[in-house]
């Protein structure tokens, strides 16, 4: 558990938890009222919510990965990996989320690109109540679309319980 002080709060059932101590793993009752706030202006490693039990079942951080291989996910578009900052200027971050040193992918949203819808697709994965998704995302950049997180269901159909329009970042290291 790492926020900003005093800035980036998570809220559960009441009780706020800000900056980096938090009383060991919190048991949190299905029907809790969960709440975070940000100002958004440091960034930081955050926290997780897990489900129990705990397990895994895909991950990707992008290291050792070249752009033909995106840990073995479907990708459309014009999906890149990289470390450091994007190749265009005022867009996207200037490092990857934990360090300078960690790879990550991305997709040019500059003006030249407007129009392309760009997919990463991870095979089938089957979970139960309380799997849940977690990744990073940074949007920056005047042209930033639209990021969603779809999830396929057994009729052929989707359903999007998460998305994100336009810019959402005020600079190239929030």
């Amino acid at each position: 558990f790492n926020t900003e002080a005093n800035f980036d709060t998570l809220t559960i059932n009441g009780q706020a938890y800000s900056g980096s101590t938090i009383p060991g793993p919190i048991q949190v009752p299905a029907n809790a009222l969960i709440a975070w706030s940000t100002d958004r202006g440091t960034t930081r490693s955050g926290f997780t919510l897990c489900g129990y039990p705990s397990s895994t079942l895909f991950s990707c951080d992008f290291m050792g990965n070249t752009n033909a291989d995106f840990c073995g996910m479907s990708m459309g578009g014009r999906w890149q990996t990289t470390v450091g900052q994007t190749p265009s200027a005022n867009t996207g971050p200037i490092t990857g989320q934990r360090s300078g040193f960690d790879r990550y992918a991305y997709t040019e949203a500059s003006s030249s690109s407007l129009s392309l819808v760009s997919t990463l697709a991870s095979a089938d994965i089957r979970y139960s109540v309380g799997g849940y998704v977690d990744f990073w995302y940074h949007m920056f950049g005047s042209h930033s679309g639209r990021l969603e997180l779809r999830l396929s269901n057994t009729t052929g159909g989707f359903t999007v319980p998460w998305f994100r329009l336009g810019q959402q970042h005020t600079t190239m290291s929030a």
